[in-house]
């Protein structure tokens, strides 16, 4: 099956090397020859408006269009820790991917925002329930210490009505107040213990792959 699907390749792939060849070749030609500016424009127009949307399509069919954009937009990167002091060693960047990872572990469709995340997003989930497709966000806060009741109400005000439930994760803790304003909002919070649990489940075999729980 795999000689199979290289073979298969080969064609498109090759077909898309001459036609960037083509496109180079005439571009940097020098002569005056007025036929080649139009085998330039040929070329081009073949690349961008046949060839690269069947590379596209031929991509999604092959991966699932869900995970194909899933890829195009920073999926998690894989990051390993399991202690507090270890998830505290990372960057933010890697701290967001290593919580992104957990949830992938977990079946949700992950895309990490990072520097280019919307009022303190960090990372945005997508689930299918019945058929029906479900968004969730996160905040991460690596912290050492505590996460207060200000900080969970801006995050909630920054997704409430755009998405179903969100997550505000840290290494850290949440004090009294914080853990009051949530009761009976779509907002869970996990604090560092939890999450070393909770990293360390999902690294098991026998991990359901549904929800954090």
């Amino acid at each position: 099956m795999l000689k199979v699907k290289k073979k298969q390749r080969f064609p498109l792939i090759g077909l898309i090397l001459f036609l960037i060849f083509m496109a180079f070749y005439v571009i940097t030609d020098n002569s005056q020859n007025q036929f080649f500016p139009f085998i330039a424009a040929i070329t081009v127009l073949v690349l961008v408006f046949i060839i690269a949307p069947i590379f596209l399509i031929t991509m999604a069919r092959r991966s699932g269009v869900n995970n194909f954009i899933s890829h195009l937009a920073s999926p998690a990167k894989t990051f390993h820790a399991q202690s507090l002091a270890e998830m505290q060693k990372m960057t933010p960047a890697e701290f967001e991917h290593f919580v992104g990872s957990l949830f992938q572990k977990q079946g949700y469709n992950v895309r990490v925002t990072g520097k280019t995340g919307d009022n303190g997003i960090d990372i945005e989930l997508i689930s299918n329930s019945n058929g029906e497709q479900k968004r969730s966000v996160v905040q991460c806060k690596r912290y050492k210490g505590s996460v207060g009741e200000s900080i969970v109400r801006e995050f909630y005000g920054s997704f409430a009505g755009a998405a179903e439930q969100g997550y505000l994760i840290t290494t850290g803790t949440f004090t009294e107040p914080a853990k009051k304003w949530v009761r009976n909002r779509p907002l869970i919070l996990i604090d560092g213990h939890e999450l070393v649990r909770w990293a360390t489940r999902v690294t098991q075999p026998t991990t359901e792959k549904s929800g954090v729980v």
